[in-house]
């Protein structure tokens, strides 16, 4: 009996995982086989509350997220995949009030309109608004925070831009 099984096993492994062979994935990212390489323009700051530093910020590490975690070249221009956009909020609101109806903390939210183009999809571009917030506690100065804030909330952004984009299940 543990024989047939056995044999069972051996015979039917194999079988079972040539009828998977037809579908390609990639856990790694990169996105589908025919993109190669991604344009990434400059995120220019439309925002009522400018932040001299974020569009650089933001800009340069979507680049780094696709360089580190994808198989695409970053290109300068005329790739596969198209990202362009612009930082469209940038604001602060309170929020943990106290019985006193004073703010614990407060609240810094960005918001970027991105637009992304694929060359051999057509139908996964798309134009669409992401937003991502931090938390910091009131007894800090905004100054003081804020790169660590930007920095924070443009990777959550990102993240959220690459799962759309590159991990597309």
């Amino acid at each position: 009996m543990r024989r047939f099984v056995f044999c069972l096993f051996v015979i039917g492994m194999p079988l079972a995982f040539a009828s998977c062979g037809s579908v390609q994935y990639s856990l790694t990212g990169g996105g589908p086989l025919d993109a190669k390489t991604v344009t990434i323009n400059y995120f220019s700051n439309k925002a009522t509350l400018v932040n001299p530093n974020l569009s650089q910020v933001f800009t340069e590490m979507l680049k780094d997220k696709f360089l580190k975690e994808s198989k695409l070249d970053v290109v300068e221009q005329d790739g596969d995949w198209t990202f362009s956009g612009y930082i469209s909020s940038y604001s602060t609101s309170p929020v943990a009030i106290s019985s006193d109806n004073k703010a614990q903390q407060t609240r810094l939210t960005i918001a970027v309109d991105v637009k992304f183009e694929d060359k051999f999809d057509k139908k996964k571009n798309f134009d669409q608004s992401f937003s991502n917030y931090s938390d910091f506690d009131n007894s800090k100065n905004l100054s003081d925070v804020e790169s660590s804030l930007i920095t924070d909330i443009s990777t959550k952004i990102i993240q959220d831009i690459y799962s759309k984009t590159a991990l597309d299940w």
